[in-house]
């Protein structure tokens, strides 16, 4: 997906994971979900992202699962990343809640 990471009011896309995050009932802003081992946010060349969920969070390890990647994010992560900053960048266009 082409996404515009420009605020929401702008004309900035947005990305529901909601009913994810509803389901296991995890925090209710994209830094505490990523805290919680229940998203992450992974390069994927470029400026290119792939969200990433485990439904069980932190608990009996990794195992996450893609369901979107975000291209021309306008942000250029390094591997797995919880970098404030880089987060803050996309935390009001990737709804948790």
């Amino acid at each position: 997906m082409d996404f515009n990471p420009g605020a929401p009011a702008a004309g900035g896309d947005r990305l529901d994971i909601s009913d994810l995050i509803d389901f296991v009932g995890g925090s209710t802003d994209l830094a505490g979900v990523i805290a919680g081992g229940y998203v992450q946010l992974v390069a994927a060349g470029g400026t290119s992202v792939h969200i990433d969920f485990d439904s069980d969070g932190a608990l009996n390890g990794e195992s996450f699962s893609n369901v979107a990647t975000l291209q021309s994010t306008g942000v250029v992560p390094t591997q797995t990343f919880n970098d404030p900053a880089q987060v803050a960048a996309l935390a009001d266009n990737i709804i948790v809640s």
